[in-house]
């Protein structure tokens, strides 16, 4: 099992589908109580996995926790809601939001790397298949590997330079395809850390989203043949 995937460590909790079932038909959580009961338990058990977690890690299972979220939510749509009950998908965002960093004053200089789930093995896949072609071909390894961290970059860190053929907008999507999940709204501004002329790739991206007919950036099937060959090998 691998323990970096938190995944794993949620065994039993509320199956929220059969939950709405039976509120729906009348046959239990008829009561406010119960059913704020129901949706409370379920969040705490959540919570306490994630804290073993994430004193062991230190990181932030998004993909999870997002998944959680959804799957409640086809159960328990947004609308319609009874007043006064704390929701399991509103109780999970806020553990998000109260482990999310911090950007205070004394954090907004130190730049970092992406979260990322990646293995040094999928990583070095990755670094040896845009090499050359997509990133420049004198790019660091080291430092390559580093915007996979939710860390500090190094302090001699170089932001990556991409190569003609890596325009914007398919560093965009690249960075997007990559790393969206796990870094939510921060991995545009994230992406200012790690690569180089950066300033405009959410724009590019918007752009080729609305004026492509495919609605993706020319050049994104090489891509998605790339980001598919690193998780191939493992499956």
């Amino acid at each position: 099992m691998n323990r970096k995937d938190f995944k794993h460590w949620l065994i039993g909790y509320p199956d929220y589908k059969e939950v709405a079932w039976e509120y729906n038909t009348g046959r239990n959580y008829q009561h406010k109580q119960d059913l704020a009961a129901i949706f409370w338990n379920g969040y705490i058990y959540i919570e306490q996995k994630f804290e073993s977690y994430y004193k062991e890690f230190s990181l932030i299972p998004f993909d999870v926790f997002n998944d959680l979220i959804f799957r409640f939510r086809q159960s328990f749509p947004k609308t319609g809601r009874i007043e006064g009950i704390n929701y399991f998908d509103d109780l999970i965002e806020l553990l998000m939001q109260r482990y999310s960093p911090q950007k205070d004053e004394a954090a907004k200089g130190i730049k970092t790397g992406f979260q990322s789930s990646l293995t040094d093995e999928q990583i070095q896949i990755l670094f040896e298949k845009l090499k050359g072609k997509y990133i420049d071909k004198n790019t660091d390894e080291s430092h390559f590997k580093a915007i996979f961290k939710p860390d500090p970059l190094p302090y001699d860190f170089i932001p990556i330079i991409k190569t003609k053929q890596f325009t914007d907008t398919l560093l965009a999507y690249f960075i997007s395809e990559l790393f969206q999940k796990e870094n939510q709204s921060d991995y545009w501004s994230i992406s200012l850390n790690c690569f180089d002329k950066a300033e405009n790739l959410k724009q590019s991206l918007y752009n080729a989203f609305t004026y492509n007919p495919e609605g993706k950036p020319m050049g994104y099937k090489q891509i998605d043949a790339i980001l598919k060959s690193i998780y191939t090998p493992l499956q």
